[in-house]
């Protein structure tokens, strides 16, 4: 049986579809009205199970059903014809692979794998102050934190050793090389016309998803957190250059101990008694040079009326987060 030529692109499903779900090339038709096609025409290669480490198939073909979609947006009622419920060829996943550039560990998204969500699940995890998967495994804990609170029930996330690109990608959106809490590259698998494998490639411009607000996400992470961990207002914040700031914005300060933000209001503008703040800057001849500038004190650790004395009450980085000025 000769191969069939190369699908052209998938088009955006129509308004109400769940951004997930995407329709089968028209090679899927025609198995479904019982003609043989060769798998390798389907670009459907095998993926090991984040579950059960099982070799298995990742597409299948299912009624769409409005309430097996809780999250994002959901597919209309599949209208009825000649009395009957038409059934539609879907992808039952949006699937991603996060690892970092070290390629030890990876977790696996079986829903949510496009950029529109990993970018703001990233922001997210750094806003909670969390440490980064590239310098610390802990990283890698805190993505299954939000992302299993974000999924609920016990699916849909995995995590493992990675072994490599080929073996790794999923499919859907691929692979996510991320450092420190950024995307640094965004791979997937290369085919030549006869659909073998023949390397990665990065995502294109207009191959990335963009269904889902950045903002509208960060809140979605934040909403299916414990409530002593979300964030809250603090996603309200705006962010400006340290030295704009002025007497009475409210500064979000981090406390590290306690592992949230909290805000404070500026009541000042100097350098501790001791333990004096440096700050380097650039000079001629491309060398630096440490000063002791004034900073922002804010109206945080108290002593006897004095916020100037610890230099914990200081803005100590070039921008600040503040609640919006009234």
């Amino acid at each position: 049986m000769k191969r069939p030529e190369r699908a052209t692109p998938l088009p955006r499903p129509p308004p109400g579809i769940c951004p997930s779900l995407q329709v089968h090339p028209p090679w899927a038709q025609a198995a479904r009205d019982g003609a043989r096609v060769p798998r390798a025409a389907k670009n459907l290669p095998l993926k090991e199970h984040a579950r059960d480490r099982k070799l298995r198939p990742a597409v299948f073909a299912f009624p769409l059903r409005p309430d097996a979609f809780p999250r994002g947006r959901r597919p209309k009622e599949v209208p009825l014809k000649e009395g009957r419920r038409e059934h539609q060829e879907v992808i039952m996943g949006n699937r991603a692979v996060i690892t970092t550039p070290e390629r030890k560990v990876g977790i696996y998204l079986h829903w949510n794998g496009g950029r529109d969500t990993i970018e703001p699940l990233l922001k997210y995890c750094e806003l909670q102050g969390y440490r980064p998967p590239s310098s610390d495994e802990y990283g890698f804990a805190r993505i299954c934190q939000v992302m299993g609170n974000f999924f609920g029930g016990s699916l849909s996330l995995g995590v493992g050793a990675y072994t490599t690109d080929r073996q790794m990608d999923p499919g859907d959106n691929g692979i996510y090389i991320v450092e420190g809490w950024r995307i640094a590259e965004h791979l997937r698998t290369e085919y030549d016309a006869d659909w073998n494998p023949i390397g990665m490639r990065s995502f294109g411009p207009s191959e990335e998803e963009d269904w889902h607000q950045f903002d509208d996400m960060l809140r979605s992470f934040d909403a299916s957190m414990p409530e002593e961990l979300r964030l809250g207002e603090f996603l309200d914040s705006v962010e400006v250059p340290a030295s704009e700031l002025k007497v009475g914005d409210e500064v979000w300060m981090f406390d590290s101990v306690y592992g949230k933000w909290e805000a404070f209001p500026v009541v000042g503008f100097g350098q501790p008694e001791f333990n004096r703040i440096a700050v380097e800057v650039d000079v001629p001849n491309g060398r630096k040079k440490t000063i002791y500038p004034d900073l922002p004190y804010v109206a945080k650790c108290d002593h006897d009326g004095d916020f100037s004395w610890n230099c914990n009450n200081y803005v100590h980085d070039d921008m600040a987060r503040i609640k919006p000025r009234k």
